[in-house]
């Protein structure tokens, strides 16, 4: 069976950055950064604009869809 996933949710499966590196910058615990590798967990839309830039901080880009449009199949 297959899912479909945000880039965003793959960066963090495929450990591009650790869940800790990103939750420092964004001022979240690590858990709840870890719970948005999940297909069916969001960030909550008021913070998007900091993951975004925290995430160009870490050296990937990304953008608003990047967050919330599932568009990668994985299998699941």
């Amino acid at each position: 069976m297959s899912i479909l996933i945000t880039p965003f949710q793959k960066l963090l499966r495929d450990q591009a950055f650790t869940a800790a590196d990103l939750a420092r910058k964004i001022d979240k615990d690590r858990s709840t950064v870890a719970m948005w590798k999940k297909p069916q967990r969001f960030p909550e839309p008021q913070c998007s604009e900091e993951i975004i830039q925290a995430v160009k901080g870490l050296g990937h880009e990304i953008d608003h869809n990047d967050l919330y449009k599932p568009s990668i199949e994985m299998e699941g």
